[in-house]
């Protein structure tokens, strides 16, 4: 099983605090099938200012000590980047590193707020898409915009977006409205 969205980089985010949290997440996933994982970690402008920079430090450090440690788990990096303006400029000052590639586009793992639908966020997405940038919606079903409307979704993926959803909510973990 494939793991595209972590939190298991040490000390960057909301995910795991320190690297004996990133080893114990990792032996987690190993022993629950999860052979790759993407690690993930917030770039939130103003809160969570992450950048490739400092993603690439933390995820050489965890690829090192997995290997030290004989621990199965296949790791690369990306970020889950929050809606914002600032994206325009982290992309052309390549500051944020991306899932992977699909269809000839590079894929960025983009999180909505979690409060309301975003005004403009189509304008966004496509802008992105324009860039050759894939847009994959970070778990679009929680956020309370969303779930009150899910019709809001609907220009997101006629534009193609991908959307990401949280294994939690599917199992009921996140409440009704998100499952």
């Amino acid at each position: 099983m494939i793991d595209l969205h972590s939190h298991i980089l040490a000390g960057l985010d909301d995910g795991a605090s320190t690297l004996e949290d990133s080893i114990a997440l990792a032996k987690a996933f190993v022993a629950n099938g999860i052979s790759h994982a993407v690690c993930t970690p917030h770039i939130h402008f103003g809160r969570y200012d992450n950048n490739l920079k400092s993603i690439s430090q933390a995820f050489a450090e965890l690829k090192t000590t997995l290997h030290e440690q004989n621990i199965g788990l296949n790791i690369c990096y990306a970020a889950e980047v929050r809606f914002d303006i600032e994206i325009m400029q982290a992309l052309e000052n390549n500051e944020i590193p991306f899932v992977g590639d699909w269809h000839n586009q590079k894929v960025l793992l983009l999180e909505l707020p979690h409060g309301e639908f975003p005004i403009g966020a189509a304008k966004l997405t496509q802008w992105l898409i324009d860039q050759n940038i894939r847009p994959m919606i970070a778990h679009p079903e929680r956020n309370k915009g969303i779930q009150a409307k899910p019709d809001k979704l609907t220009p997101l993926i006629e534009q193609g977006c991908l959307m990401q959803l949280t294994a939690a909510s599917v199992t009921g973990d996140f409440g009704n409205r998100a499952e």
